[in-house]
């Protein structure tokens, strides 16, 4: 397996876990708006899964950016 090499202080980045980390913000953010009663908890019917989509959108744009990186090599 070869390392690939990368300026000084920079390091590719790990997809799933921006994805993991996405997802764990987006639910932090929700908790907080229902806990201020922005929302009530009959708005998770559309919080959770539009969460899951923009999570998993992200992530498969990362993946083809990255991949589109190593092929100009």
């Amino acid at each position: 397996m070869s390392k690939t090499r990368t300026p000084a202080g920079r390091h590719t980045a790990n997809v799933v876990s921006l994805v993991a980390g996405l997802i764990f913000c987006g639910i932090a953010f929700s908790w907080m708006l229902i806990a201020t009663e922005v929302l009530s908890t009959n708005d998770l019917a559309w919080i959770v899964p539009t969460l899951l989509m923009g999570a998993g959108i992200t992530g498969v744009v990362a993946s083809i950016s990255r991949n589109k990186k190593g092929q100009r090599r």
